[in-house]
């Protein structure tokens, strides 16, 4: 069945397109209506079955005699008992379902009071009306007004402008509402009554302005222009990849700056907007924060999760639940109907949350927990849930998965005839397939790896006696950096001399009172204390050889003190590993402390890089990644080294996150603390299709492309898209290389996709079955 659908007038008249006249309009119907839901389910084996098909409780109207809507009403539908008990619903006391029986649920029909009290008649408004035999009549169905839009051209609503609706002069003159002397109402007539279009300049100013954005303005010769229509800047969403709107987005959008010359905003040195300089102008980007904090997670909701084997898993990521939108036909976020999405089922279970004697979630179980939905009330007020296209304005645009309810995919555009493409200026690309690189530039600070540097300071207190390395110097492993003389290191010792002498004696001492007992020249009393004094000599000579160890000396110098009774009280400090003594803070003659660094040496044949990210581009970033790395005061070189740290705190003040990258550093071009840039290699050289930006047009739910598919069909492909890159989107599902899209004209064909769409037809949809 087709709809015809009308380009703006407005747009008519500013390209200059022929009016070609293409028929009446015919009823709206669904495909999927005609070939899903009049065909009896495979579950339930009903046809028209409210369960599988829940549209079909607002298409079949309102059961006023049995107050349920009629596509579930079991008194109207001998069919449905059987489809009723298989979901676990059924009261046999009272022969009707549960979720329907007031007697055993008083108050169970309460949720269908408004839908009741909104069916004033029957007829419907694509029907001649009783009183001006107008179909779409806007006197007994003022809500035509909004749905038919604006006409543009002139300047009325599209329900009401009898310059383009010949059927409506007869119902204007019977509501004594007509201007003979200038061919219209008279509500409608400026020469009579100036000014009386006043109250519609604020419909069509919208609509008006969305067209004239898409072609290059006047000043700066950019279409889209955010200085000449800042509306784009809400209308193009957020790019989260640079943290500035879209619109603004100089990185994405090639044509922008010189546009910003003109505007006297643009930093040369760092090749952006001085307005956008975070490095000149710190905390420029603080007031669009809120908007890049609504970015998504890294990892794509549309595969499946590890946790459920669930796509598009409300659990694992919330936040498709805004994005799908809401299931009027059960009452519940289309991303948690379980009786909408097979799939769900076992992920309830594993959380715990299954209702086995009813078939549903026990957190949307109204049986078992009345009032448990009430929480869903507000997002389901637009009577089925049908979102409006601004419901998912808080991710960014090109970052939007496609809904899986949008009908768009399955329509066609058809032109009245071939010659209509060439006179709306429509122009083709084609889809490519080619190597996508993208990098993440970001500042980097040089750092010495901290697991090959070391800041060695003394054990204990002692003066500096010697200093064997200078700052520069090259040592090994076990090298004698210097030499403290330490007043405590010879106590020790002397400690550890009268312990051991004490277990010398103390041993002896019990194997002497070990033989008199033997003997019987000896008491029990006497052997016990001679042990006792020999454990407790024991671990005196543990304490002190424990001490030794705590000031640094290790068991052969420590074996060595026993052995040649040494007493001496240097302390040396050596090197752990080998590298380069990069700090010395010790002083010959010198008191040095415990803790305080007297010398520091470092492997500089490995660097880190510590890279700070914004916190809206980390989702690119992971471990692995190769990164490029331009270093201060080395010009034309590059270092290359790899992702091996990706933290996961945001710092308080500056909202990045760290990230660190591992460099070779033979040649010693890497000094730390200096300050670098580094690119991180966020895709590398993989096969991509890539599609030309001009191509993508937001429909309201989904982004979508316009493939040419004869000489005078256009088919809108839904679109989910990745990387932006000189000029192109990542087409990641939607195309998949060599079609023929529309990139130039792809704006007028989105007004036909419109609810609303007005203007003379030159173009009409198809809407595919499934």
């Amino acid at each position: 069945m087709k709809h015809t659908l009308r380009i703006l007038a407005l747009a008519l008249m500013t390209i200059g397109m022929g009016l070609i006249g293409c028929g009446p309009s015919e009823p709206a119907s669904s495909a999927k209506f005609e070939t899903v839901a009049d065909g009896a389910c495979t579950k339930h084996n009903v046809s028209r079955c409210p369960f599988c098909s829940p549209e079909l409780l607002e298409t079949m109207g309102f059961c006023k005699g049995h107050g349920v809507p009629e596509a579930v009403c079991t008194k109207c539908r001998d069919d449905l008992e059987a489809a009723f008990r298989s979901e676990n619903d059924w009261c046999g006391g009272h022969g009707l379902p549960e979720s329907h029986c007031e007697l055993c649920n008083p108050g169970v029909l309460d949720k269908w009071k408004g839908t009741g009290s909104k069916e004033v008649a029957t007829q419907s408004a694509s029907e001649a009306c009783a009183k001006h035999k107008v179909a779409n009549c806007p006197f007994c169905f003022p809500a035509v007004i909004d749905q038919m839009g604006f006409c543009g051209g002139h300047g009325v609503p599209e329900a009401l402008c009898t310059k383009c609706r010949d059927d409506l002069e007869a119902a204007f003159r019977s509501e004594n509402d007509w201007c003979g002397g200038h061919g219209l109402p008279e509500s409608h007539c400026e020469l009579c009554n100036p000014g009386v279009l006043d109250k519609w300049k604020e419909m069509g100013s919208e609509e008006v302005a969305t067209q004239e954005a898409s072609e290059a303005c006047a000043k700066h010769k950019v279409a889209n222009c955010p200085f000449c229509f800042p509306a784009v800047i809400d209308q193009m969403g957020f790019c989260g990849g640079h943290g500035v709107p879209e619109a603004l987005c100089t990185k994405c959008r090639d044509d922008l700056e010189d546009a910003f010359r003109s505007e006297n905003d643009w930093c040369g040195g760092h090749g952006l907007p001085e307005s956008h300089c975070e490095l000149c102008n710190p905390g420029v980007l603080d007031k669009w924060k809120d908007k890049g904090n609504e970015e998504l997670a890294t990892q794509e909701a549309s595969e499946a999760c590890a946790k459920h084997q669930v796509s598009y898993c409300p659990f694992c990521f919330p936040v498709v639940i805004d994005q799908m939108g809401f299931c009027g036909g059960h009452g519940v976020p289309e991303a948690l109907c379980t009786k909408c999405r097979d799939d769900l089922e076992q992920a309830f279970r594993s959380e715990n949350d299954w209702c086995g004697g009813h078939g549903l979630p026990e957190s949307h179980c109204e049986l078992c927990n009345p009032g448990t939905l009430d929480r869903y009330k507000t997002s389901g007020a637009d009577a089925a849930g049908q979102a409006g296209p601004e419901a998912f304005s808080g991710t960014p645009r090109v970052l939007t998965f496609p809904s899986l309810k949008c009908s768009t995919g399955s329509s066609v555009i058809a032109l009245s005839s071939a010659s209509v493409a060439e006179t709306a200026g429509l122009i083709l690309e084609q889809v490519q397939r080619g190597k996508l690189r993208k990098t993440l530039e970001a500042p980097a600070t040089i750092e010495y790896d901290s697991r090959a540097f070391a800041n060695l300071a003394p054990r204990a207190a002692g003066t500096v006696v010697e200093v064997r390395r200078d700052l520069g110097d090259q040592v090994e492993a076990g090298d004698v950096l210097l030499i403290l003389d330490s007043a405590d290191l010879g106590v020790a010792k002397a400690e550890l001399l009268r312990a051991a002498a004490h277990v010398s004696l103390w041993t002896k001492n019990s194997q002497r009172e070990q033989t008199l007992l033997m003997k019987g020249l000896s008491t029990d009393k006497d052997m016990l204390e001679a042990e006792t004094k020999l454990v407790e000599s024991e671990i005196a000579l543990a304490t002190a050889e424990q001490r030794l160890r705590n000031f640094g000396l290790n068991a052969q110098q420590i074996e060595t003190t026993k052995t040649e009774s040494d007493t001496s009280s240097l302390l040396s400090l050596s090197a752990p590993f080998s590298g380069v003594v990069v700090g010395l803070d010790a002083v010959l003659g010198e008191l040095a402390s415990p803790g305080a660094s007297a010398i520091s040496i470092a492997d500089t044949s490995r660097m880190w890089a510590m890279i700070d990210v914004d916190q809206t581009e980390i989702r690119f970033i992971q471990t692995g990644q190769p990164v490029l790395l331009s270093v201060e005061g080395w010009p034309g070189e590059t270092l290359g080294g790899q992702v091996t740290w990706v933290s996961s705190d945001v710092d308080k003040r500056t909202r990045t996150v760290k990230v660190r990258a591992e460099f070779s550093n033979q040649e010693g071009i890497l000094r730390a603390h200096s300050f670098a840039t580094a690119k991180i290699v966020t895709r590398d050289e993989s096969d991509a299709v890539l599609l030309p930006k001009a191509a993508v047009q937001w429909e309201g739910c989904c982004n979508v492309a316009f493939e040419r598919k004869s000489p005078t069909e256009y088919q809108p492909r839904k679109l989910r898209l990745g990387y932006q890159v000189d000029g192109y989107y990542e087409v990641l599902s939607g195309l998949s290389g060599g079609e023929s899209v529309v990139t130039q004209g792809s704006f007028l064909l989105k007004t036909e996709l419109r609810k609303g769409s007005i203007g003379a037809g030159c173009c009409e949809v198809d809407h595919l079955g499934e």
